[in-house]
């Protein structure tokens, strides 16, 4: 029977996968979603205005990405997952 210790070792290590992959899962569904509103908000030019195309530098220039947000998003989003998981995951012995 593993010790308590290594007990709480694999829990915290699987609660940190559990949150590294949902901070993935996150960013490429915000990464889709940016793509879709940037693609729905778009102002579009029509033939008689010249080029036809996507400026994605001035794209981000006019809508703007909250840089200042990211970090935080991230850091929430494992935090929580982390905590579901450990809570999850984590079964003292009295309760098997």
């Amino acid at each position: 029977m593993p010790s308590r210790r290594a007990q709480l070792l694999v829990v915290t290590l699987r609660s940190a996968l559990v949150g590294i992959a949902a901070v993935l899962i996150a960013t490429f569904a915000g990464i889709v979603a940016a793509i879709v509103l940037l693609i729905a908000l778009a102002p579009r030019s029509g033939p008689q205005n010249g080029e036809v195309g996507w400026d994605l530098v001035t794209l981000l220039h006019n809508y703007g990405l909250p840089l200042a947000a990211l970090p935080l998003t991230v850091v929430s989003v494992f935090a929580l997952a982390f905590a579901l998981a450990f809570r999850s995951f984590y079964r003292p012995s009295a309760d098997k």
